[in-house]
């Protein structure tokens, strides 16, 4: 009895003094799980090896601008709100630390000059795309009232300057990934009338994003128009609009503070406006979709045929 438990004593002492992982150990492990990162232990082992090698090497933007991916992901499959929110805005945080601002904190008090400045300087086409994701679906899942406050502060003009500085950079990322969540992040300003955004302008962006994800036999882009162009084109369509956009949607300067006290008893748009209103939904059961988070894709795409890899190497 005596000398097992001397065994064991010896066995925990030399654990404790094993020498602790590398931070390339911990990526080499992390990276073998993301070919299978569809399998949500998967992910989450993945998340947790990169964190822990960044804790290791703060400073290391690529352990970041991965991290912001794998974020988006799993917050992407997962079904509880907070757990959502507390992934998007994990991945938002890095996102913006690797492209050079004090975390997600930073980005919102960046004044909207020195903001589409610095993410115009970024080489980090990575960083750019799934921050601007990550940020935008926070927004989205945060209700109405996340909604407006972002309206209010000048947040979409942010995230229309990340997508526009990734596809300057490399239009091709992500199978054209730029162009397709730039492209239904158009057709959402479309619908409320915001930034002049217009259909066939979105449809521009579309018909790229499947033009570069054509030749690498990618589906999502595909999928994304019709579900987010061509239904809204058809809804115009029936409703006799013209150029895609109906006059209710057309919201006024000062509607955003109608819409602050809106109780959904009245059009905040005021009386007379032709065509539904597209505020009758806002109530607390339901809210209007912003979509500023793009189409927002189910999950990882590891799916042969479908999108490319996880980005390893980039830019710096």
């Amino acid at each position: 009895m005596g000398r097992a438990a001397l065994a064991v004593a010896l066995f925990l002492a030399v654990g404790a003094f094993a020498p602790a992982q590398s931070a390339a150990e911990l990526i080499s492990q992390a990276e073998d799980l993301l070919p299978t990162r569809y399998l949500p232990e998967n992910l989450t082992s993945a998340i947790d090896l990169y964190e822990r090698a960044l804790a290791l090497q703060p400073g290391r933007a690529d352990f970041m601008t991965q991290l912001a991916q794998l974020h988006y992901e799993l917050g992407i499959i997962s079904e509880d709100v907070k757990t959502k929110r507390r992934e998007f805005r994990r991945g938002a945080d890095l996102g913006f630390t690797a492209l050079g601002f004090a975390g997600l904190s930073g980005a919102e008090e960046a004044k909207a000059e020195e903001f589409a400045a610095r993410v115009s300087e970024s080489e980090n086409v990575a960083a750019l795309y799934w921050t601007a994701k990550c940020w935008g679906m926070l927004v989205d899942t945060g209700g109405l009232l996340a909604q407006l406050n972002a309206i209010s502060t000048g947040m979409p003009a942010k995230v229309r300057a990340l997508y526009l500085a990734a596809i300057a950079l490399d239009e091709t990322y992500f199978g054209g990934g730029p162009h397709e969540d730039y492209g239904a992040l158009l057709v959402n300003f479309a619908k409320f009338h915001l930034y002049g955004a217009t259909l066939e302008e979105a449809k521009a962006h579309f018909d790229r994003a499947i033009e570069i994800a054509s030749g690498a036999g990618y589906l999502i882009p595909f999928v994304t128009y019709a579900e987010q162009y061509a239904v809204r084109a058809a809804e115009s369509k029936e409703r006799g609009c013209s150029g895609g956009l109906c006059p209710a949607a057309r919201i006024k300067p000062n509607a955003t503070k109608k819409i602050r006290n809106f109780t959904g008893k009245a059009c905040p748009l005021g009386k007379g406006a032709p065509g539904p209103c597209p505020w009758r939904s806002c109530s607390r059961r339901a809210n209007p979709r912003w979509g500023l988070g793009g189409h927002g894709a189910k999950g990882p795409r590891t799916t042969p045929g479908r999108r490319p890899a996880p980005h390893t190497a980039q830019r710096r």
